[in-house]
């Protein structure tokens, strides 16, 4: 039975996912030390649109609870890198993030 959409028997990892939040953290990094010199440097860097690398850099932000469960591979099942990606709407409550991508209280 999966409850909240989550099914914690079934832990797996999505190596997407976690690409994702990766480098966003390394956007993130890097534009605070100074070795990225913008969004769009970021983007040719790692072959990425500038649209795309600009959306990324909230994803830097989520509740650490919700980066350990990607990691781990406990998160919902409906949670996936396309939907993450749409991260310009991802709230910066760490309370209504859970809420927003799925995870149950």
């Amino acid at each position: 039975m999966v409850i909240g959409g989550q099914n914690p028997q079934a832990a797996k990892p999505d190596p997407v996912l976690i690409k994702l939040v990766a480098k966003a953290h390394v956007l993130r990094k890097g534009l605070e030390s100074g070795s990225i010199a913008s969004i769009k440097d970021f983007g040719r860097a790692y072959g990425i649109d500038h649209a795309d690398a600009k959306r990324m850099l909230p994803l830097a932000y989520p509740a650490p609870d919700i980066v350990k469960s990607i990691l781990t591979g406990n998160q919902p099942e409906d949670l996936t890198a396309l939907r993450l990606k749409n991260g310009y709407t991802l709230p910066i409550l760490w309370s209504e993030q859970r809420a927003y991508l799925g995870f149950t209280p």
